[in-house]
């Protein structure tokens, strides 16, 4: 009964089930389930598509280092992976930034390192928007209140505290709409012209642009204040069997981190030059990720 309950409940929520997860049973103690979203280069759903995304195969470096568990992925976003945590189904999300409202649902424990999120505009507006620039930074705060832009972001997604604090603050002077599909979705309508200007990885947008030469070519623009690394964080549910997968997971990350591999996977979210400027940052990540 508890089975059937729990595949119910995915099924009321739109996630799509992968693998075996098909059927979760009690007795089943092998399996950590990953939600992850369809959003290219980071992460790619489903695992098959080509080219993997840079969480998949951080993913498998870590699965090496927990043999005696077989990961299983889902389509599930962050904002989905809270919902599934708040109903009591167990699920991990490795693309978790930390907020309040997280904690209190789930076990974390810190995954990987990202660079700062940028302001993303249309190549062809991309000189207005620099020139309310100081030192090629724009002020998120400022760009909002000045009226003259409209903003679009994704529904309950945390943009880490700097800019959620901001788009709190002014909740009711931008736009705020769930993905539809992949989370290019919202760089899509920024590309076609249906909003000014949103917030993301410049990874995600040099992927997209990639991918869309159709649509308007995307640029982004650091955002002040907002220049450190971010620290994705794994989640798990708080449950009995999330503490479980909790604990294997924060000893396979000790064991992967201690691996060439891991971190030069991991600095394959950021560019080259990103590399470069977050060298010292990304060398202490690793080694505190390392454990005792």
């Amino acid at each position: 009964m508890k089975t059937l309950v729990m595949i119910l409940v995915l099924s009321l929520l739109g996630v799509t089930l992968w693998g075996r997860l098909i059927t979760q049973r009690e007795s089943d103690h092998k399996v950590i389930t990953w939600g992850i979203p369809d959003w290219p280069p980071y992460s790619v759903f489903p695992s098959s598509k080509e080219p993997p995304g840079i969480m998949n195969k951080l993913l498998n470096i870590l699965n090496t280092n927990i043999p005696d568990y077989q990961f299983e992925l889902i389509d599930a976003s962050v904002p989905k992976s809270m919902e599934l945590w708040s109903t009591g189904i167990d699920v991990c999300s490795p693309i978790t930034l930390y907020t309040k409202e997280r904690a209190a649902l789930a076990y974390m424990t810190p995954w990987v390192l990202s660079p700062p999120l940028q302001i993303v505009v249309r190549a062809d507006k991309f000189d207005l928007f620099l020139a309310q620039a100081k030192n090629r930074e724009l002020d998120l705060n400022g760009l909002i209140t000045s009226g003259r832009w409209k903003g679009l972001f994704v529904k309950n997604r945390s943009y880490g505290p700097p800019v959620d604090d901001v788009l709190h603050l002014h909740k009711g002077s931008v736009s705020i709409e769930p993905p539809v599909g992949s989370w290019w979705s919202v760089l899509n309508m920024v590309a076609v012209g249906r909003a000014d200007f949103t917030v993301e990885y410049p990874l995600v947008v040099d992927e997209f642009n990639q991918s869309n030469a159709q649509s308007g070519a995307l640029l982004s623009i650091p955002i002040v204040g907002y220049t450190k690394p971010f620290t994705f964080m794994v989640a798990c549910t708080k449950s009995p069997k999330g503490k479980e997968w909790m604990e294997k997971i924060e000893k396979g990350i000790h064991s992967a981190a201690k691996k060439p591999e891991f971190k030069k996977m991991m600095e394959r979210l950021f560019t080259p030059e990103g590399v470069k400027k977050y060298r010292s940052e990304i060398d202490e990540f690793v080694e505190k990720r390392k454990g005792p």
